[in-house]
């Protein structure tokens, strides 16, 4: 592991939200390092309401039982309608906040870890950082039309090639980007070691309707309602259950499959609870839509079903290595199919098997394979 590091962190998704690949990462390298976590900047209307005038240099705050620092940092207002003058004081505004947090450091054990491709301005903030790192965890530009679309793709394509490394979660991101840039390698997500420890059942599960089907996930845009509409259908006596944030943009749609006698909704939960709820079920499901930025995913949900022991069915592609605990489906009789044989063909030594597919695919390891490869670059530079 490396130290003596100072590490920043340029994240596409807050620090309070349920953990992702870049929380589990800067958890692991926060404790021989100094790292600070910057979350994606707000409207600064909405932090000046949650913070106070302190919010004019952006929140700084420690999590509980965490050694690093979270960055919150605000952002000019006006940013559609002033495009021109506010979008060149915006950066400025961006990194004075960061350097606040950063305090002094010295450049030559500064490491860049950056995952949003927005921002290309930290290239030229910290030109003398020791290790440049492009974390692409998803396929960004494919989530946005038109202009912004274009506009996003340069920028990550010019962050890519600038990149001292770049870690991309799929073989269709590496394929991407090593055109671009050599250094690119394949750094799939991975699991925390919580999952794999038995837990208690949690109450809401008792007395309902066995095999119980789960899902534990964003319910948004991404997800195939219809499909999920179609298989619970099929298989009506079995129950169904979901847990995580709805959007609001899918709310009329979700009511209409949270309304089947066999459909349980049982809101959001705690990061650290959800082991208890996977392990309790019969199977897990991952029925998303086919599209391009589903596509060049690395779900963690995949990794965390298979570490609580549970037979996965999903309409994504499979990585042969997972394929006896991982059964992919692209249509809806396929995939009621395969949910019904994974929820059925319960042994003893099921849960065993599928936790052994992911027994090497931990946080701790990709914490130790990303500092390997933080000090090769470093060494190559020098």
């Amino acid at each position: 592991m490396i130290e003596g590091h100072t590490i920043l962190c340029d994240s596409n998704i807050p620090w309070e939200r349920n953990r992702y690949s870049k929380h589990h990462l800067m958890s692991r390298l926060a404790r021989k390092n100094r790292v600070v976590f910057v979350d994606p900047p707000r409207p600064l209307g909405a932090q000046l309401r949650d913070s106070g005038p302190a919010a004019l240099a952006g929140r700084v705050w420690r999590p509980d039982g965490e050694d690093l620092t979270v960055l919150s940092p605000s952002r000019l207002p006006w940013t559609d309608r002033y495009d021109f003058v506010v979008n060149t004081a915006d950066p400025w505004y961006f990194v004075t906040q960061i350097n606040r947090a950063l305090g002094r450091y010295d450049p030559r054990k500064l490491v860049l870890f950056l995952g949003n491709p927005w921002h290309t301005n930290l290239l030229e903030a910290y030109p003398g950082a020791a290790c440049t790192i492009y974390h692409c965890s998803d396929d960004f530009p494919s989530l946005f039309d038109g202009p912004f679309r274009q506009r996003l793709a340069e920028r990550e394509r010019t962050l890519a090639r600038a990149a001292d490394l770049v870690l991309a979660v799929s073989p269709p991101l590496r394929g991407r980007w090593r055109r671009e840039n050599h250094r690119t390698h394949l750094f799939p997500n991975a699991v925390d070691e919580l999952f794999f420890r038995p837990q208690r059942e949690p109450g809401e599960l008792a007395g309902l309707p066995r095999p119980i089907v789960g899902f534990a996930g964003s319910i948004d845009e991404r997800l195939d309602l219809d499909l999920v509409r179609a298989t619970a259908e099929r298989l009506g006596r079995m129950t169904f259950v979901f847990i995580g944030p709805i959007a609001p943009a899918v709310q009329r749609r979700w009511a209409a499959v949270a309304g089947r006698p066999n459909v349980r909704y049982l809101g959001s939960k705690p990061w650290d609870r959800l082991p208890g709820y996977l392990q309790a079920f019969d199977c897990c499901i991952m029925p998303l839509v086919r599209d391009e930025f589903n596509l060049a995913r690395c779900p963690l949900k995949l990794y965390e079903y298979l570490a609580s022991g549970k037979r996965v069915v999903t309409t994504l592609p499979v990585e042969p290595r997972l394929s006896s605990a991982v059964t992919a489906a692209t249509t809806a009789r396929a995939f009621a199919q395969g949910v019904a044989n994974a929820a059925m063909r319960r042994s003893v030594a099921a849960p065993a098997k599928a936790r052994k597919l992911v027994a090497h695919d931990t946080w701790d390891e990709r914490a130790g394979l990303l500092s390997r490869l933080i000090d090769q670059a470093i060494a190559s530079k020098r």
